[in-house]
């Protein structure tokens, strides 16, 4: 009888120690997915902030073109007006 009694306590034991690392597996499993999740998210905001500095970049090549065109224009008002003196 002794060894019936030793043999379910192992078997016990195994189904203790697997029940734990099944836990432990699907505990990371969820952690994994997770972080899937939040791979996902930090990617689509990084897409969009690289969408709003390209934005910003063209705005601002805009504006530096508009400016360097005035600019020669007032340089070109200001020799006519020196050559009139």
């Amino acid at each position: 009888m002794s060894d019936g009694i030793g043999k379910s306590k192992k078997m016990n034991n195994g189904n203790a120690s697997y029940d734990k690392l099944l836990t432990m597996w699907r505990d990371e499993k969820k952690k994994v997915e997770e972080l899937k999740k939040n791979i996902e998210l930090v990617r689509e905001d990084g897409q969009a902030e690289i969408m709003r500095r390209d934005q910003d970049i063209s705005r601002l090549e805009k504006i530096n073109k508009e400016h360097q065109d005035l600019n020669g224009k007032l340089q070109l008002e200001i020799t006519r007006l020196q050559g009139g003196l």
